[in-house]
């Protein structure tokens, strides 16, 4: 059942919508307002994942006062004006209220004088765990025989149904153009993994953070057919009170790319053919690159980082990559063409700062996915060291589209004065509207405009 807004009925109005069973906000019961549910939210959610990496969660209450909703607004309208984009946060909570199950979503604009939203949306756990399920299976599923799968619109509608529908209204209304998700983590489910060992890959059962892994920009409106990142730029992050939003043209930048293709240890990494000319293409004037005969390790990153001569703004890694969700970070890594070379999460924790990066590219597979120790894992590790974008993937990508799409981005970073989430939104809708290369035949033969090709992409920070 939908939410409905209360804000201006008196008591005896909303005594006869609780004994008609109607659902409405916590926020609107007079419980809590909206901004001190936006702090408790906030609060939660970092010192969550301060503990997920072994520092002290506990915020002091000098830290605590301020974080603030309107502190918050104050600094994304700002952001906003810079980047000539109006945003919005979503909050997006799987909690029971009263005993009923289902998921609160709080949108706030970037515009002080407009008001926040407030909704709960009842769904079962278990169907929340079943759409995420089948959605998340489908949209990895590029094929049904030999044209484009459509297994993943069903699922993908009932998930924008209850995550999004409830504010699209107020959305469009307020002109908002980029959404900044922040998802719990705390609600867990059953997901696959794929393992690499000397003997090749097999499947492993894991827990996983169900709104933490959802390829948002592949939801389905159902009014519309239209991809949610049709309509809206997407960012992610554990916390907006941790990332610090401000807008760089990124037409200028400077930066490197580091790439490996072939891998010492043939029995555990394929090669990489198209890492080559994802390479050589992604070559415009003003960026600093690394031979990919010199191979990409540790020590080459570490003399990226510590150059004299250029202060880099963004930095690109192609490379296999292995990420397990529930064990150490010294298990998960980037490969290298030596395994004794291998950059784990370990050590870009413990050695290096990111903090001159306004954007860092991870076109390795499975680069956003989150284990026990860290969410959102090597995309979220190099945030947390100090980049202000960083894009990973959310499962093992196609090389060949992977490179295609890599070409996109770097295309329209480097000619275009837009904000880094709209840099991405432009790459990933270009991939929608991938030309036909079987012009004989019909457009549900190309294959690659379905989301497994441009939807693992996941934009962690706040995409200004």
């Amino acid at each position: 059942m939908k939410a409905i807004d209360v804000s201006g009925l008196e008591v005896e109005d909303t005594v006869k919508l609780l004994a008609a069973g109607l659902e409405f906000p916590l926020s609107l019961q007079g419980q809590v307002s909206i901004g001190d549910r936006v702090q408790e939210i906030e609060i939660e959610r970092i010192e969550e994942f301060k503990r997920n990496i072994l520092l002290n969660g506990k915020l002091s209450e000098e830290e605590i006062d301020k974080i603030s909703m309107e502190a918050m607004q104050a600094k994304l309208q700002q952001a906003d004006q810079q980047a000539d984009m109006k945003s919005a946060l979503v909050y997006l909570t799987v909690r029971e209220r009263d005993g009923v199950e289902g998921v609160e979503v709080i949108m706030v604009p970037g515009d002080p004088i407009q008001e926040p939203i407030h909704r709960f949306v009842k769904v079962s756990f278990r169907d929340l765990e079943d759409n995420y399920s089948d959605f998340f299976k489908y949209v990895k599923k590029a094929n049904k025989g030999s044209v484009r799968s459509t297994e993943y619109i069903s699922p993908g509608k009932l998930l924008y149904d209850t995550l999004i529908s409830e504010i699209d209204d107020d959305l469009r209304t307020l002109g908002i153009d980029h959404l900044q998700i922040i998802p719990d983590a705390s609600h867990k489910v059953v997901g696959t993994e794929r393992r690499y060992t000397g003997s090749g890959a097999s499947s492993h059962n894991v827990l996983i953070s169900l709104l933490q892994n959802i390829p948002y920009g592949a939801l389905v409106n159902p009014d519309t057919g239209k991809h949610l990142i049709g309509e809206f730029s997407l960012a992610i992050a554990p916390s907006f009170h941790l990332t610090e939003p401000q807008y760089q043209d990124m037409r200028n930048a400077e930066g490197f790319i580091l790439a490996e293709s072939e891998f010492e240890d043939s029995n555990k990494w394929s090669k990489l053919p198209y890492v080559i000319q994802e390479f050589n293409t992604i070559n415009h004037s003003n960026e600093t690159k690394i031979p990919e005969n010199n191979r990409f390790n540790a020590n080459n990153l570490e003399n990226v980082l510590n150059s004299l001569n250029i202060n880099p703004q963004f930095l690109h890694i192609a490379t296999h990559g292995q990420y397990w969700r529930n064990s150490d970070s010294r298990d998960d890594y980037l490969a290298t063409y030596k395994p004794e070379d291998y950059l784990s999460l370990y050590k870009l924790l413990n050695t290096y700062n990111f903090d001159s990066l306004e954007l860092a590219v991870f076109s390795a597979c499975q680069a956003a996915i989150g284990n026990a120790y860290l969410e959102y894992g090597l995309a979220g590790a190099t945030w947390l060291k100090g980049a202000e974008s960083v894009i990973g993937t959310l499962w093992d990508v196609a090389d060949e589209e992977t490179a295609i799409i890599m070409d996109k981005l770097h295309t329209i970073r480097a000619t275009q004065d837009i904000p880094v989430a709209k840099i991405l939104q432009a790459a990933q809708i270009e991939m929608i509207n991938y030309p036909n290369p079987f012009p004989n035949f019909s457009d549900s033969y190309n294959l690659r405009k379905h989301p497994y090709y441009w939807s693992a992409f996941q934009l962690i920070g706040s995409g200004h």
